[in-house]
């Protein structure tokens, strides 16, 4: 998927509540609120991108999405990524753990190294999305700049046969992606 930002967004909604789900085609934007510790679930998403800064109280199932780009702000918890193919997410958080994921793109900080099973073909690089408050919500979800996100454990690695790639990049470098219009 391409990185490019686009123009304008959708009006934001007051909260994610349980995430988005079954939709196709979409740009979807919530501001995360961590005062809200309900569990944000994104599902079932086709060609979607998905911008949700802000700090995620507790946990983030990401489950079936394909073809779509995730901008996610930092989780106080974990981030489980399930059946996801052909998408670029971008999160950061205390754990994540990747099942059954395949042709993805995590740009990622983390606390712990990232765990993943039955994949293939992933690439992990530093975390890329970029807003205003985002080293502040970094430091009040406990997570540092200086992470784990390229100590990757995977626990269904057959031989020397790898099931992902490291690519060194920084966080800030032209690559990064911004919020639009920083509406955080």
């Amino acid at each position: 998927p391409s990185e490019a930002s686009p123009t304008a967004l959708p009006p934001p909604v007051s909260s994610v509540q349980r995430g988005f789900a079954g939709r196709e085609g979409a740009t979807l934007y919530a501001l995360l609120d961590p005062a809200d510790h309900t569990l944000v679930e994104l599902k079932n998403l086709r060609n979607c991108v998905v911008w949700l800064p802000g700090i995620a109280a507790t946990n983030v199932e990401i489950w079936d999405v394909r073809d779509c780009r995730i901008y996610l702000g930092p989780a106080r918890g974990s981030v489980f990524v399930e059946r996801c193919l052909n998408s670029t997410i971008h999160l950061a958080a205390q754990q994540l753990r990747i099942h059954h994921t395949h042709e993805t793109i995590f740009s990622v900080a983390a606390t712990t190294a990232p765990i993943i099973e039955h994949c293939s073909r992933l690439t992990f690089g530093t975390y890329r999305f970029s807003y205003r408050e985002l080293d502040d919500d970094l430091q009040r979800a406990g997570i540092s700049k200086q992470n784990a996100w390229n100590e990757v454990h995977d626990f269904t690695a057959l031989g020397s046969t790898a099931n992902y790639v490291i690519v060194a990049e920084e966080p800030t470098s032209p690559g990064s992606v911004q919020l639009p219009g920083d509406l955080h």
